[in-house]
C-alpha cells in the first residue's frame, strides 16, 4: 500500500504536503498516512532519515520505492496510477512540467516568503518586504488568470498536475484579502476546484486544516 509521511495534526493548504494529499484523493487508490510529530523532531529521527535523508516532509513509500519532494512524488503517482493527469501528449506533458517548475521556483517561493514574514511578531515584520511579496503573488495570479482565458483548467479542459500543484498555494488569497473578482478566469477556476478536489474529505480526516478566512 502507498504510504505518505506527513505532519501530525494536519497541514495548511499552503504546505508542500497538500498537493500530494489532493492527488492521492484524486487517484481513489488506497493509501496510508503516517503522521510524524515535528515538535518532537520525529522527522529527524534516525529511522526516518533512513527513508528521507533530508528529514523533510512529504515523503512517499510505495511498496519500498521511496520518493521525496512534492513534484517528484506527484509525477510518480500520476504516471503510475492516473496517467491522464500528467497527459499522454508530449506537448501537454511539457507544458505541465513548465507550470510545475514555475510553481516551485516562482509562485511557491513568493507564498512561503510572505508567510514566513507574516508569522513573525508584528513588531518584527518588515512591511516593505510583505508588500513586495504580496505584489508578486498578485502578479502570479494575473498570469494564471490570463492562462485560463478560454480554458477550464491551466492546460486545457482536463485537470492536470499543474492545477493540483498550484491550487493549494492560491489559498494565500484568503490571508491577503484579495478581491479575486478582479481576476474572473482565476476566480471561476479557484472556486470550482476548492469545491471539487476532495477537500472536505481531507478536512474530515484532519489531514488538511480548513482554509484561512477573511475574519
Amino acid at each position: 500500500m502507498i504510504k505518505l509521511y506527513t505532519i501530525k495534526g494536519g497541514v495548511e493548504l499552503t504546505s508542500n504536503i497538500a498537493p500530494c494529499l489532493l492527488l492521492l484523493e484524486e487517484l481513489r487508490t488506497p493509501y496510508q498516512v503516517i503522521e510524524l510529530n515535528i515538535d518532537n523532531m520525529e522527522h529527524k529521527s534516525e529511522s526516518f532519515l533512513k527513508i528521507s535523508p533530508n528529514g523533510l516532509l512529504p515523503c512517499l513509500d510505495d511498496e519500498g520505492s521511496i520518493f521525496w519532494e512534492t513534484i517528484s512524488i506527484n509525477c510518480y503517482l500520476a504516471e503510475k496510477y492516473h496517467p491522464e493527469v500528467f497527459s499522454t501528449n508530449l506537448k501537454d506533458k511539457a507544458l505541465i512540467r513548465q507550470w510545475l517548475f514555475w510553481s516551485a521556483s516562482e509562485f511557491q517561493y513568493n507564498v512561503s516568503s510572505y508567510l514566513m514574514l507574516y508569522a513573525m511578531p508584528q513588531y518584527q515584520r518588515n512591511t516593505e518586504y510583505l508588500e513586495i511579496f504580496k505584489s508578486r503573488i498578485i502578479a502570479n495570479t494575473k498570469l494564471i488568470n490570463n492562462q485560463l482565458n478560454g480554458k477550464k483548467f491551466i492546460i486545457g479542459n482536463t485537470i492536470t498536475l499543474a492545477d493540483i500543484q498550484i491550487l493549494p498555494f492560491m489559498n494565500i488569497h484568503y490571508l491577503l484579502k484579495t478581491d479575486i473578482t478582479l481576476y474572473p478566469n482565476f476566480r471561476i477556476w479557484f472556486k470550482m476546484l476548492m469545491k471539487g478536489l476532495y477537500l472536505e474529505r481531507l478536512y474530515e480526516k484532519k489531514l488538511i486544516k480548513s482554509p484561512y478566512t477573511n475574519s
